[in-house]
């Protein structure tokens, strides 16, 4: 009967010591689960954010461009007015000159120029 008793009492206590085992490695499961979807949003919000750097870095070289190639259309549009300006300020010299060439008085100050 002792041993009876004996092994009653190591039965239950392997069944309440059964049931705690089982709720305490389906706690951990459950801790080990969380952790991962943790890390899982973690890495996520890492990529989407890193995503969104290299989007706002990527804007910001296209509008550099963007602007290196304005400036560097006006920078031509202004080299050709000033041209354009030469290149009417030269004709007009020539016409003064052909003017002046045509008449006598003109003729001796060209000459004279040619001399000095």
């Amino acid at each position: 009967i002792e041993r009876e008793k004996l092994r009653m009492a190591m039965v239950n206590n392997y069944h309440e010591t059964k049931v705690r085992e089982h709720e305490r490695i389906l706690q951990r499961h459950k801790i080990i689960e969380d952790r991962k979807e943790y890390i899982e949003r973690l890495n996520t919000v890492r990529e989407e954010e890193e995503q969104r750097r290299l989007e706002e870095m990527q804007r910001q070289q296209a509008l550099a461009e963007q602007k290196r190639l304005e400036q560097e259309r006006e920078e031509r549009e202004r080299k050709r007015a000033l041209n354009e300006i030469q290149q009417i300020k030269d004709r007009h010299l020539k016409e003064k000159m052909q003017q002046i060439s045509q008449t006598s008085h003109g003729q001796k100050i060209l000459k004279k120029l040619d001399e000095d």
